[in-house]
């Protein structure tokens, strides 16, 4: 069987608070029970970008982007928590392979 980066084995088992297009509706419905279907999360929270610029508007461009980075990182880090954790049980559990945060 062709291996797939994965986020999802069983869609059926995310939290109501997560929506589906229809397009991966119909994969799900048209797979087989043990194929792996990639899948990308794309967060409604975002970094506020005004607060991210005043954050590191006075350092050399340099150090900016590195700062820009670690404040991006701590940020996704705190907002993906309770997600991650999620996903890691659900690996744990085979229904979950490859999980990437981006």
């Amino acid at each position: 069987m062709k291996r797939f980066f994965v986020f999802i084995l069983f869609l059926g088992c995310i939290p109501a608070f997560a929506l589906m297009s229809p397009t991966l509706s119909a994969v799900i419905e048209q797979r087989d029970l043990t194929e792996l279907i990639p899948v990308d999360i794309v967060l409604k929270e975002q970094m506020d970008v005004q607060t991210l610029r005043a954050m590191v508007h006075s350092l050399p461009r340099i150090q900016k982007r590195v700062r820009v980075a670690e404040i991006l990182q701590a940020f996704s880090t705190q907002s993906q928590h309770v997600l991650v954790q999620y996903l890691k049980e659900m690996e744990r559990e085979g229904k979950v392979e490859n999980i990437k945060s981006l």
